[in-house]
């Protein structure tokens, strides 16, 4: 069973049991940062899978164990999500300790 699933508004009871598609959670993203008084957010939900990879390689997990997490079958798709600590950390929110 999926980590996230959807849940069936009209019956909070009830799991639909599908994964969130990337739809649904960017719409979560946005609900909450226009909650947070932040417009216009551009976060595309992919971006979080990409953190968690990032993350997690610079912390040294393992790349097949890094994976199974993100269920990537290739070790190439992976990398892609992976971004160079470098770019990230050579950014003006760097320079701000954000």
């Amino acid at each position: 069973m999926p980590f996230f699933v959807r849940i069936a508004w009209s019956d909070l009871r009830a799991l639909r049991g599908r994964a969130l598609s990337g739809e649904a959670v960017q719409e979560v993203l946005r609900a909450r940062a226009a909650q947070a008084g932040i417009d216009d957010l551009d976060l595309p939900g992919h971006s979080l899978r990409a953190g968690h990879a990032t993350t997690a390689a610079e912390a040294g997990v393992p790349a097949d164990r890094l994976a199974r997490t993100t269920r990537h079958a290739r070790l190439e798709t992976l990398a892609r999500y992976v971004r160079p600590s470098e770019a990230l950390r050579d950014t003006s929110s760097a320079a701000l300790g954000l």
